[in-house]
């Protein structure tokens, strides 16, 4: 299994925030961190990109949703894994972002 990481790139006018590994409850802060950073940015747009992920708990959605709140950016989900993405569907995630399969 591939360690935890986040990175954040800047892409015109788009804040990519690109996770790789696990996030559960140990991780979860500093994806919080990563994010809090791209939306200071204010771009347009921020991506989280899940594309590297392995494993996505409770905890990363509840970074997602608190990063979300107050956001002026256009929130953007990228490549969660399909059941992942099923079930941020069934939680209405997608009522406060876009979820690209």
């Amino acid at each position: 299994m591939p360690p935890f990481g986040a990175s954040l790139q800047i892409l015109d006018d788009a804040a990519v925030v690109v996770v790789k590994g696990e996030v559960d409850l140990a991780t979860a802060p500093d994806l919080a961190g990563r994010l809090e950073d791209a939306i200071a940015k204010t771009p347009q747009s921020v991506i989280v990109d899940l594309s590297k992920t392995s494993f996505f708990d409770c905890s990363g959605m509840h970074v997602i949703a608190e990063a979300s709140k107050g956001m002026t950016s256009k929130l953007v989900i990228r490549h969660p894994r399909p059941f992942l993405a099923q079930v941020l569907r069934i939680l209405d995630f997608d009522d406060f972002c876009v979820i690209e399969d």
